[in-house]
């Protein structure tokens, strides 16, 4: 099995598909969105929770390029079945033809070619319509709080991947706090406005894309 997870999922979501791929043995891929900045307002990542994934542990290594190894793998028989969160993976190496060889389940808020060759489709929701935490380029922890209701009968992305992990989905920021030891004692549900902020020497040496913006300043630079 392999896991193509994603920098726009919250740190609560990317944490139970981190539980989902360890209790699988699944290899997981968090791909890229690198764009130029302007130095203002724009940064080099247009994802906004990588480091999030760095975090939870959903992956220990530099975003992916492209899914050009998880395509190999594919064509080799190495994988049978592959789930993908929040991305098109259309665009990333991974073409209809490619997934045609594996059995695909695709988590998703809008159709596309990548749902289109799943086999199963569960419904996402968009960043508005689910409350969560993201850290930012600081890693600064900051909570999002829905604004406005999904469609009905839709459950939040969590609430599906925690079903999927086997873990209660009430009791997710405890599971957090004592399995990520930079999130020992936080409660996401309970952060004050402006954040809390993270110790990031343990990412010291990781190459990170942005530079600085207008009012921001990566904690740990390329």
């Amino acid at each position: 099995m392999a896991i193509v997870g994603s920098a726009h999922l919250s740190v609560e979501e990317q944490f139970l598909l981190a539980r989902l791929a360890q209790a699988n043995d699944a290899t997981v891929y968090v791909p890229a969105h690198p764009g130029k900045g302007d130095g203002l307002l724009i940064s080099e990542d247009r994802t906004p929770n990588y480091r999030g994934a760095l975090v939870t542990g959903l992956t220990p290594r530099a975003a992916d390029a492209n899914l050009s190894s998880l395509a190999a793998d594919i064509d080799a028989g190495k994988v049978k079945s592959v789930l993908i969160c929040r991305e098109e993976v259309s665009t990333l190496g991974l073409p209809p033809s490619t997934l045609a060889k594996v059995r695909v389940v695709v988590m998703a808020t809008h159709h596309g070619v990548t749902t289109a060759a799943a086999e199963i489709v569960l419904p996402g929701l968009t960043v508005f319509e689910r409350s969560g935490s993201f850290i930012n380029c600081q890693f600064r922890l900051q909570a999002f709080a829905q604004a406005i209701p999904g469609p009905v009968g839709v459950l939040p992305d969590a609430a599906v991947l925690a079903r999927l992990a086997g873990i209660n989905i009430s009791n997710i920021w405890s599971e957090l706090a004592a399995a990520v030891p930079a999130l020992t004692g936080l409660n996401g549900a309970l952060l004050p406005t402006e954040g809390v902020q993270l110790d990031p020497q343990a990412w010291a040496a990781h190459r990170f894309p942005e530079t600085k913006l207008l009012k921001f300043a990566p904690a740990v630079n390329a």
